[in-house]
């Protein structure tokens, strides 16, 4: 595991509640990807590209990251 993993922003719905709201899901574990946050780019017979934004606590922004298959 890196020092600085990458985050999955949270898509779940805000609670009406005290505090603040939840604002990253959790890391991102390139050995066994999530594909609810990532969406399909680029398809051919070999190869398909999926792309999506997750945040980079060490650059202390988002990044767009592709992930190929």
């Amino acid at each position: 595991m890196s020092r600085c993993p990458l985050r999955y922003h949270d898509k779940g719905a805000k609670t009406k509640g005290k505090g603040r709201p939840r604002q990253f899901a959790g890391p991102v574990n390139f050995t066994q990807l999530d594909f609810d946050y990532f969406e399909l780019s680029y398809q051919d017979e070999e190869l398909r590209i999926y792309s999506g934004v997750v945040n980079c606590p060490f650059l202390k922004r988002d990044i767009k990251l592709a992930y190929t298959q």
